[in-house]
């Protein structure tokens, strides 16, 4: 994402968007993984993220 000028915090802040549009499936009965989860992800995803943009814009 970042390699291509995307922020990655707009992925957190889009499945906090989605969350609010509800579904309420339980997480063990949806293959995708839920909003709460996808968002901790991808927080947790950023500062990786960051550095691979990091690395391959300057080397």
């Amino acid at each position: 994402m970042t390699i291509a000028d995307y922020a990655p915090e707009e992925a957190v802040a889009f499945w906090e968007r989605m969350s609010t549009l509800g579904g309420g499936t339980l997480e063990f009965l949806s293959a995708p993984a839920s909003d709460k989860r996808r968002v901790a992800n991808s927080k947790g995803w950023i500062p990786e993220a960051r550095a691979v943009a990091t690395t391959k814009l300057n080397g």
